[in-house]
């Protein structure tokens, strides 16, 4: 997501476009530590104005660095070269505007979405655009928020509507009664082909889960004793249940703005498993959902910071995008950076960029994609 991606403000910025393999590094640059990924990003951080800083996403196993030219990133550059992550390319490319510009008007339209019949609104550091997806498409609407834009003191030259009249951007939320064969049990009993250990007393990431009045499903857990779901679909705190209507925990919920949609479940007895680690979300990434209904799924990681409206009218804020498919009962599954084959095993070292919250669906209820989840590093 771009609150994390903006770590990166200072991947120190020359030219229109060079190349810098980790790999090149100086055999006498030895004693400069290499970097993870994640400190890298954070080092940066205080290395370049958000006037510098277009944004970043991967293409392939490249690392696109979307700069705005300064003189200032000459001199950072080779700085830089010697801490960046050992496996990671990492490519300059000069873009017309900052992403701090693209985020203001963004932020500013996120506002009003309602009034706008806006579904999403991404300032996408791909294009260098805000993308603008509507549900009113018409040359008036159209033509009041150019005037809007203009009046906050934005461009018209930077934004880019998306005709969203025919869909609709809703939760993935699921009913008990629904007639689905559960890919996950809570229970373990997972294909023979997954190694991951279980009992009666273990629940695993993926299985079916009931909450209030509608099926979710288990998602990543972080600790044995905490592990996280969707939050729509209910409030406060209530009881979560298997199949069987037996209480194995309860959910806090937390929904809405920059909380954007999760609950964490915390179990009655016994324990949450694979316990896995945080990973932070950037466009260009593989990413797999293991969700109740669809199983498990696969796609990249499209968007970050995306504000998201969906019925009845709740706006969630710095959100992630991924076309990865999902479906009714998905609701609160783990987005994972490997497969089921991985994330269910005993030495499991998989990483989890989020939870499943909603996902585009045309007026048959069919997934269109893409779909939309909550960054791991926005939970607690």
């Amino acid at each position: 997501m771009k609150k994390y991606l903006s770590l990166i403000l200072a991947l120190g910025i020359c030219m229109s476009m060079c190349v810098f393999p980790a790999a090149a590094i100086s055999a006498n640059e030895a004693e400069n530590e290499v970097l993870t990924e994640d400190e890298f990003t954070e080092l940066l951080t205080a290395e370049m104005s958000s006037n510098e800083f277009g944004g970043l996403y991967y293409e392939g196993d490249t690392l696109v660095v979307n700069v705005i030219a300064s003189q200032k990133a000459t001199s950072l550059r080779p700085q830089l070269a010697q801490k960046a992550p050992e496996d990671i390319d990492v490519e300059y490319r000069t873009v017309t505007y900052s992403l701090s510009e693209l985020e203001r008007i963004k932020n500013f339209l996120t506002g009003y979405m309602s009034d706008y019949s806006i579904m999403m609104l991404d300032a996408n550091e791909i294009t260098n655009q805000v993308d603008i997806s509507l549900k009113d498409y018409s040359d008036d609407n159209i033509e009041s928020i150019k005037a809007a834009v203009l009046s906050h003191g934005g461009k018209t030259d930077y934004l880019n509507f998306i005709d969203d009249s025919n869909n609709v951007i809703r939760s993935t939320v699921g009913y008990e009664t629904d007639n689905n064969a559960s890919p996950f049990s809570l229970y373990g009993k997972v294909p023979v082909s997954f190694t991951a250990k279980a009992s009666t007393t273990q629940y695993l990431t993926g299985g079916k889960i009931l909450i209030g009045n509608y099926a979710y499903t288990l998602g990543p857990a972080l600790s044995a004793s905490k592990a996280y779901s969707a939050g729509h679909g209910f409030s406060g705190t209530v009881d979560v249940k298997d199949l069987m209507g037996t209480k194995i925990g309860s959910a806090t919920s937390h929904l809405g703005s920059l909380s954007g949609d999760w609950s964490k479940i915390t179990p009655y007895g016994g324990e949450f498993f694979p316990v896995v680690a945080k990973a932070t979300p950037i466009a260009g990434k593989q990413v797999y959902m293991l969700g109740a209904t669809s199983g498990e799924t696969a796609g990249k990681i499209t968007r970050t910071g995306v504000s998201v409206q969906f019925p009845p009218y709740v706006t969630l804020t710095d959100m992630c995008e991924g076309n990865y498919e999902c479906n009714p009962g998905d609701s609160g599954a783990g987005l994972f950076d490997s497969g089921a084959k991985d994330v269910l095993t005993a030495s499991s070292n998989a990483k989890t960029y989020g939870i499943q919250s909603a996902g585009k669906f045309n007026e048959k209820g069919e997934w269109i994609g893409p779909s939309y989840f909550t960054p791991i590093s926005n939970v607690s």
